[in-house]
């Protein structure tokens, strides 16, 4: 009801109370106002300033209660009742709502509407009156747990009215409206419901045989996983007729079915969406015709069309014709004929069953089919001679599988009658040596995870012909202890520097090290070693300005070998431990750097 017809009514209250009150006084206006006027009464509920004892018709003078207001209506007046902004009850027993034609109405919005609380095993209100209306009403969580289904509202005559109401269902709550025999022609709509605890069993149970039931535009939000309605939504254990259900939003399913209805239940179930469900387990429309209702489980989807289109359909279609076998092969795109086909659809081929029988492989030409062009190329990228590249080994398994080329070609420079796989071994050979640990731009890695850092002397790589050191480093896997002293590095024949002397004194574990490439300068360029950084600066030693800051070495001899030394001014006496690792590219075809 809206407030502007709520307004409409107060004024015609008014002038009924006022002449009511005058005509007793004015006998002049006795015949015009005479005895039959029935128009409806206004009666005010504000449990803040109201007192049953009131005669409730003016909203300063309320009255407390629901039923109190119930007992001044007069049946089939259409009587009124404004429930207040603020108002609150906790009912001990049900509002009996048994004067026919009475509306309650609560006002505000939110929840500043009219807040009722159950506190019973027992109905809230009890509509047993017909022609009823409740409407803009906030019911809180129950506090004491029913035995039976004992629900919010209990509708057991003809044509009420439940809208815009607003149900928070808790963990002591079962049923929030349950419908009763005789309870035909209902309305429920506008209504939403959450639940903000594990317990309830459904928002909307029918008990009994009602016929025309319109339930519309309710969200009905069955919270979490944890807190859906155990038994549905909406659920029926009886056989109700002619029902509508439409524009309802069913959220939260996770418990059963959004809404299920007995078999032989009839009517027509449109445009609802279900959501947060069992896709198939949203809907049970029993005996009811349904139209464009959606599910959906997941987010980032369109809802899918439930129950689905029906299959046997061979009418309809308008200006497209009826929907049938004949029609289909062409919107589906059925070719050919059984004998050639067996009956398969484009879809068939591209992603179904497939093709009934391929055909025989053909090089394209005119009347070649897609099938035999497919069959052809099949045949010439998975088989070669069956040496050379084996009948199993197809083109994928050279390129991208792991199942690769069972005997790769010796390599060979590209020319005339060189395979791409003999070239590719070349190219492999030229950029990467067959053995080591290539690391590219720094050539192979070689690493000397055991130093003996607890002598003063120990051979590190073993050189042998001429290589490009590219990079080498160390780094401290053990700390070092307080005796150890300066550490250096140099080619153990000649005694030539490979760095000057540093002092690793107490370094820690993951401490790092770099040579600089300049014989004459500390490690990492004269900057403090620290744990997990290490990197030279622009300018070495004050004999170096500005030298890069790591360059490449050239060790070793074309006609022999040669081994890298570590030196230590004094030995580390614990259990201090050293990698040290060389990244170098070979300048010959023999040259290589191992760990000595």
């Amino acid at each position: 009801m809206t407030a502007e017809l709520i307004a409409r009514l107060r004024e015609h209250d008014i002038l009924h109370r006022l002449l009511q009150k005058n005509a007793p006084s004015q006998p002049s206006i006795g015949p015009v106002f005479g005895d039959s006027v029935n128009l409806p009464d206004f009666y005010y509920v504000d449990s803040g300033n109201g007192n049953d004892g009131n005669d409730g018709r003016d909203p300063a003078f309320p009255l407390a209660t629901i039923d109190a207001a119930i007992n001044k209506c007069t049946a089939s007046q259409g009587d009124i009742i404004l429930v207040q902004p603020g108002h609150s009850e906790t009912l001990t027993a049900a509002i009996e709502l048994d004067v026919i034609g009475v509306q309650v109405i609560g006002v505000g919005e939110g929840n500043l509407r009219p807040q009722i609380t159950l506190a019973a095993d027992d109905n809230g209100i009890e509509i047993s009156a017909a022609n009823c209306r409740v409407e803009n009403i906030y019911f809180n969580e129950r506090t004491t747990t029913p035995t039976g289904n004992n629900g919010y509202i209990d509708v057991s005559a003809a044509n009420a009215k439940i809208l815009n109401c607003h149900f928070d269902c808790g963990a002591e709550d079962l049923d929030s409206i349950t419908l009763a025999l005789n309870a035909d022609s209902c309305e429920i709509g506008g209504n939403r419901w959450v639940t903000t605890a594990d317990g309830p069993d459904s928002a909307i149970r029918i008990e009994a045989i009602i016929d025309l039931l319109h339930v519309h535009h309710n969200i009905i939000d069955g919270g979490t996983a944890a807190n859906g309605f155990d038994e549905g939504s909406i659920v029926s254990g009886s056989v109700h007729t002619n029902c509508i259900v439409e524009y309802n939003t069913f959220h939260a399913l996770v418990s059963g079915f959004g809404l299920t209805f007995t078999a032989a239940a009839t009517g027509v179930i449109q445009y609802n969406v279900f959501a947060l469900g069992t896709l198939g387990s949203m809907l049970d429309p029993g005996s009811c015709m349904c139209i464009q209702n959606f599910e959906q489980d997941a987010v980032d989807e369109s809802g899918i069309l439930v129950p689905s289109v029906n299959p046997a359909g061979t009418v309809g279609g308008g200006a497209h014709g009826a929907i049938n076998d004949i029609t289909t092969d062409g919107m589906h795109g059925k070719l050919g004929t059984d004998t050639e086909m067996s009956d398969r659809s484009i879809w068939d081929m591209l992603e179904g069953d497939g093709f009934n029988s391929w055909p025989a492989g053909a090089a394209y030409a005119n009347d070649v089919s897609i099938a035999e062009v497919l069959a052809y190329i099949q045949d010439g990228v998975r088989r070669g001679t069956g040496t050379v590249n084996p009948a199993d080994v197809s083109l994928y398994d050279l390129i991208g599988g792991t199942k690769g080329h069972p005997a790769w070609p010796t390599a060979a420079a590209y020319t005339n009658d060189v395979s791409l796989m003999e070239v590719v071994g070349y190219i492999q050979d030229q950029i990467r040596p067959p053995a080591g640990d290539h690391i590219p731009g720094y050539g192979i890695r070689v690493s000397k995870t055991d130093v003996n850092v607890q002598a003063t002397t120990d051979d590190i790589f073993t050189i042998t012909g001429l290589v490009m050191v590219t990079l080498m480093i160390g780094e401290v896997t053990a700390a070092f202890d307080g005796t150890i002293g300066n550490f250096s590095l140099r080619i153990k024949t000649s005694n030539e520097p490979l760095c000057a002397a540093t002092s690793v004194t107490s370094d820690l574990v993951d401490t790092l090290y770099m040579l600089t490439g300049q014989p004459n300068a500390p490690l990492n360029g004269g900057i403090a070693p620290t744990p997990h950084v290490a990197g030279p600066s622009a300018e070495h030693d004050s004999t170096v300005d500005r030298s890069p800051a790591q360059s490449p070495m050239l060790l070793g001899n074309a006609s022999g070998s040669e081994i890298v030394e570590m030196l230590l001014s004094a030995a580390d006496a614990a259990t201090g431990a050293l990698t040290l690792t060389c990244y170098y590219i070979p300048l010959e075809a023999s040259a290589s750097v191992v760990a000595a």
